[in-house]
């Protein structure tokens, strides 16, 4: 069947949609929701844009390709906003007391978190190495853990 005849019939199938729009709803849904598997919302989709155009004309092709791609974006976004709605883990960052620590490594984590200085950068000017500096950072993730 080639893809790019028109529409012969009064009312769209299912089947002549899945044979014309499935490919390209799938690519779709993979595109917008990766990881997801696309058969359920492409069949949701099909069978709802064959339940709209029951019975009705189809004045062409760019008017059922319009449909089916509405259709198609409505329900991602409908499954969207259902998981933007649950709330999500809150991940608590670790407060470190930088008090306590020698002052040394309080400036290369200043430097670091605070003015973005890369590794690099700080080793040069405090005379450390880029090794020594991860030392430091990896210590003061460890303060929390303990």
């Amino acid at each position: 069947m080639d893809l790019t005849d028109p529409i012969q019939t009064s009312y769209i199938e299912e089947a002549l949609l899945h044979a014309r729009f499935a490919a390209g709803v799938r690519a779709i849904i993979r595109h917008k929701l990766p990881g997801m598997n696309p058969e359920p919302i492409l069949i949701d989709a099909l069978n709802a844009v064959a339940a709209a155009t029951a019975g009705s004309e189809i004045p062409g092709q760019q008017t059922l390709l319009a449909t089916v791609r509405d259709v198609v974006n409505t329900i991602i976004s409908k499954r969207t906003s259902k998981s933007r709605q649950q709330p999500k883990k809150s991940r608590k960052h670790p407060t470190i007391d930088i008090a306590a620590m020698q002052p040394q490594k309080r400036e290369i984590l200043a430097r670091f978190y605070a003015i973005r200085q890369s590794e690099a950068e700080i080793g040069y000017e405090m005379g450390k190495t880029i090794e020594a500096i991860r030392e430091v950072k990896r210590s003061a993730r460890n303060l929390n853990r303990t």
